[in-house]
């Protein structure tokens, strides 16, 4: 028993003893063919050795060396070796260096490089204010910052890849933009800008016939504009993207109280003009006389809950008509010198066809307006002035004619 115990004690510690050797050869070159040559590397600009790892690889081996900034290789056998440095886990750099028993002396900077991105809209234009970035992986570089619309990375490493993620906040509409992307920091330096899914929103409001509608109350994101008289305007640097999604807005379009359109709009990069059609009409009026005539030079009011939203004058032939009428109650007032009337005028009564006023106008005599039963009245009137006027002188002849004496002759 005690013989088997100091057996098995021995091939313990010679199986320690095989690890520890395998360990020490692992990190040391191997027997050199040729001991007049060396190899010495010096890793520059590195801010703590212990963040970095030389690595050189060659015809006697492999050799690791960790927490060091500089190393030297003596009695290298002749030949071609690789050199590479880590920092902080991430290869850095790779040197290659022919050894033919001379010295070689390697210097290899760790390259660091400070990237300055600028945050821009579709248009190329600054994004400032509330921005946010942020870079992956975070230990290979040394701090980030955000001022304005510049994205400042600082000791990042050039030939490593980074993943940029900047998000913008609106500060009128309360949306947000982001943007990501993946690159070295060499391509970074190169691009210079970070563009994010911002852009200007084109928003038309058009009749049925395809005009332009002036005027129109555009309420988005508690934004309130008004269209320009071409039924266009323009909403500036608008966030139309977040995390790969469209972004929505709430939109409420008024023209003369009346509501063209209330409902959400999905916005995106291919997506940021829209068109809203309100349904306006044309009234036409047609103010005529007892007869049928047109009457020229009326004056016709429209009118919508006791307010006056459009004065007309009818033509030759008494005609007058309304644009961008709103399909809701309306009347008109139509004057005419001393005449004036009022009608109603329904939704339903709204489709192109004139709506007829008729005034009381028969006849003008000397600039005065006069009705059929006015005429005759005063026509009536007037014959009966002359009949009174013809008895009367009838009647004068003959009380005359009482008073004359007839005398005979006198000679």
């Amino acid at each position: 028993m005690r013989c088997g115990v100091r057996g098995f004690r021995g091939s313990f510690w010679s199986a320690v003893a095989a690890v520890l050797l395998l360990l020490s050869t692992a990190h040391s070159p191997k027997p050199a063919l040729a001991e007049d040559g060396s190899l010495a590397v010096e890793v520059l600009r590195s801010p703590d050795p212990y963040e970095v790892r030389i690595v050189i690889e060659g015809p006697g081996g492999t050799w690791t060396f960790e927490g060091r900034s500089s190393v030297t290789l003596s009695g290298v056998t002749s030949g071609t070796y690789t050199v590479r440095v880590y920092y902080r886990g991430y290869l850095v750099a790779t040197r290659v260096a022919v050894v033919n028993g001379e010295n070689v002396a390697l210097s290899i900077p760790i390259p660091f490089v400070d990237l300055v991105l600028r945050a821009v809209d579709l248009k190329g234009r600054d994004l400032s204010g509330r921005l946010y970035a942020k870079a992956e992986p975070r230990e290979a570089y040394g701090d980030l910052t955000v001022s304005g619309s510049s994205i400042v990375i600082r000791r990042a490493l050039e030939p490593l890849a980074y993943s940029i993620y900047v998000e913008w906040e609106s500060p009128l509409y309360a949306k947000k933009a982001s943007a990501n992307l993946t690159e070295p920091a060499w391509s970074l330096m190169r691009r210079g800008t970070v563009q994010l899914p911002v852009t200007d929103l084109t928003i038309s409001v058009i009749d049925k016939e395809g005009n332009g509608v002036g005027g129109a109350e555009v309420r988005i994101a508690n934004q309130l504009l008004t269209t320009g008289e071409d039924g266009r305007l323009v909403v500036q640097r608008v966030p139309v993207g977040y995390r790969g999604e469209p972004v929505s807005y709430d939109v409420e379009i008024r023209y003369m109280g009346y509501i063209v359109h209330r409902g959400p709009i999905l916005t995106s990069t291919a997506n940021y003009v829209f068109t809203f059609t309100a349904d306006l009409r044309r009234l036409t009026v047609l103010v005529r006389g007892e007869a049928g005539q047109g009457i020229p030079n009326a004056r016709v009011s429209l009118l919508r809950e006791g307010n006056e939203v459009g004065t007309a004058f009818t033509d030759a032939g008494g005609r007058a008509s309304f644009e961008g009428v709103i399909p809701v109650e309306h009347f008109l007032r139509v004057e005419y010198k001393s005449l004036s009337q009022t009608l109603r005028v329904l939704p339903s009564q709204m489709t192109g066809r004139p709506v007829t006023v008729q005034l009381p106008v028969y006849v003008e005599l000397g600039g005065v307006p006069l009705s059929s039963l006015q005429l005759y009245l005063l026509l009536g009137g007037v014959v009966v002035t002359v009949i009174a006027v013809a008895a009367s002188a009838l009647l004068l002849v003959r009380r005359k004619a009482r008073k004359v004496k007839v005398v005979g002759p006198i000679y």
